[in-house]
């Protein structure tokens, strides 16, 4: 045992953010062939389980109270994975809550949304998101009314809400088409069977996007549930990553290290836009389904029955902008994603944007976004 450094895992692996953070872990350890690993257990008076303390160092998901109490009596190093507490004593890696909400604004924004709504639990976590979510559409003058459940999802009955339930009127009062963020993809997934029940067409009506991208919420939703991809996988590498430079010696971070979302995973509850334009709106579908391609003005007028100053003239009156400026602006979004969420090199990356020619696509990504491709990768964004 000598040879071996055991590593506390404080991680529960029922839910899906859970198990991202461990294969996140997993990966990192790969490259620390002396790591050994001791899942951690909680008793019922709130102390660990015997063979976590002969522990090196932990990577904790301090969710509550108890945890972090529990992890304080130990001399060691501790890095913590969760945002659900608003103050606690642990280096932390964590998701990056006010981006995922500007992320699900941006996203709404882009398809012409201008009423919005946040929806979701009132944890700490859903409370960073909802101000996200509302600090950047108040810079469009977007006032973002947020409701948060006094209750969980859980408690919905089966056969629905009654008839004069909160929720399901302010659902039906909201000015349509509206834009819903939920805090989480539990949230997300009950609030599709709410407007099922309340006659509301998902995403037609209702467009919702949900946080964290778990398969069990977002698929068996009816429609599937778009979600904000957290990179839960990147969190726990970091974490990893962290604790090793911890147990090396180096000085803990001075505040929280915050890992940017991947992207927005669309799935049907929110593939749409706000567009009243349909030839406008087929466009822009076509510009977002074939963005790998050297797309060019003929490809989109081989789509749209309409000529090309009637589309552009369309496009500027509907979007406010051209034909080729929406396509500059995916190409770019779609790179970000990719440099975000993948380890694909810049040639890869500019290929996959439809653009061959890397100095131009690096050349183009500088200008739009205000750094560089290699600087946006590694979170200096100016």
């Amino acid at each position: 045992m000598a040879n071996y450094t055991i590593i506390g895992l404080l991680i529960t692996d029922d839910f899906d953010y859970g198990r991202k953070l461990l294969s996140g872990i997993h990966r990192y350890a790969e490259t620390q062939r002396n790591w050994l690993f001791h899942h951690a257990e909680l008793s019922p008076t709130g102390d660990l389980s015997i063979a976590s303390l002969e522990a090196k160092g932990y990577i904790a998901h301090v969710a509550n109270v108890d945890i972090m109490n529990s992890l304080r009596k130990f001399n060691c190093p501790i890095v913590n994975t969760s945002s659900m507490l608003v103050t606690q004593p642990f280096p932390t890696v964590t998701m990056d809550n006010l981006a995922i909400g500007k992320m699900a604004a941006e996203y709404f924004l882009e398809r012409g949304y201008w009423n919005c709504w946040f929806y979701g639990s009132g944890g700490n976590y859903a409370r960073e998101r909802a101000q996200g979510f509302a600090r950047h559409l108040a810079e469009y003058d977007i006032k973002c009314e947020i409701e948060h459940a006094a209750r969980t999802m859980k408690d919905i009955p089966a056969e629905g809400l009654p008839a004069t339930h909160p929720i399901l009127q302010r659902l039906l009062t909201l000015p349509k088409p509206v834009g819903i963020l939920t805090s989480n993809d539990e949230a997300g997934y009950y609030l599709t069977n709410i407007c099922r029940q309340a006659g509301l067409s998902v995403p037609e009506e209702v467009a919702i996007i949900g946080v964290n991208n778990d398969m069990l919420h977002c698929y068996f939703a009816n429609p599937p549930l778009s979600s904000v991809d957290i990179n839960g996988e990147r969190i726990g590498y970091k974490a990893a990553e962290l604790l090793d430079r911890l147990l090396q010696g180096e000085a803990p971070p001075h505040g929280p290290i915050h890992i940017p979302p991947c992207g927005v995973v669309t799935r049907r509850s929110s593939d749409t836009r706000a567009i009243n334009d349909p030839d406008v709106a087929t466009a822009v579908h076509y510009i977002s389904t074939h963005l790998g391609e050297p797309l060019t003005m003929e490809d989109i007028l081989a789509n749209v029955p309409i000529r090309l100053r009637a589309l552009e003239y369309r496009f500027q009156r509907t979007v406010g902008h051209t034909p080729l400026e929406e396509i500059r602006h995916a190409r770019i979004k779609f790179a970000k994603e990719l440099l975000v969420s993948s380890e694909l090199s810049m040639a890869q990356i500019a290929k996959s944007c439809g653009l061959s020619n890397q100095q131009y696509f690096s050349t183009t990504f500088r200008k739009v976004v205000g750094c560089t491709p290699m600087s946006y990768r590694r979170g200096d964004r100016g």
